[in-house]
């Protein structure tokens, strides 16, 4: 898990951590490793808040808005497009890359305004570059 902190917190204040897991997670189930996690610092710290933003549901909610997305594509379609080598695929691939600011823009919204002091991303395999991207941007960007 990738960590960014986000400052020094006052000591008489409640510490506030956002777990979250990016894009390409599997939409099917919540990510058990944070919820895991967000038990096991609620129990240890009982002065901590700590919430789970699902970025991999978010973009799928995100993208089916803007473009024919269905969640069948969510898993395969970048590596189809390898494999059929279909245009009009190609064509949708391109359209995801093209959108891909905007979404990271509207998550970098919602996790400055849920003001944590602390951001921990997942990174497993298919994530390493959503979660990157992800984590330089509360950071560097201001409201």
């Amino acid at each position: 898990m990738l960590m960014v902190a986000s400052g020094t917190r006052p000591r008489n204040r409640t510490l506030h951590i956002l777990l979250a897991t990016m894009p390409w997670a599997s939409v099917d189930i919540p990510s058990l490793a944070l919820g895991i996690l967000r038990r096991a610092v609620r129990e240890q710290y009982s002065d901590t808040a700590v919430e789970i933003l699902y970025g991999n549901l978010k973009y799928v909610d995100w993208i089916t808005e803007r473009c024919a997305f269905e969640a069948t594509d969510y898993s395969h379609f970048s590596f189809e497009v390898c494999h059929t080598g279909s245009e009009e695929r190609r064509r949708f691939a391109y359209a995801m890359d093209a959108l891909a600011p905007a979404i990271a823009d509207d998550i970098t919204r919602r996790i400055l305004d849920w003001g944590p002091d602390v951001v921990g991303f997942t990174s497993a395999f298919q994530q390493k570059i959503s979660s990157l991207a992800m984590a330089w941007r509360p950071r560097r960007c201001t409201r």
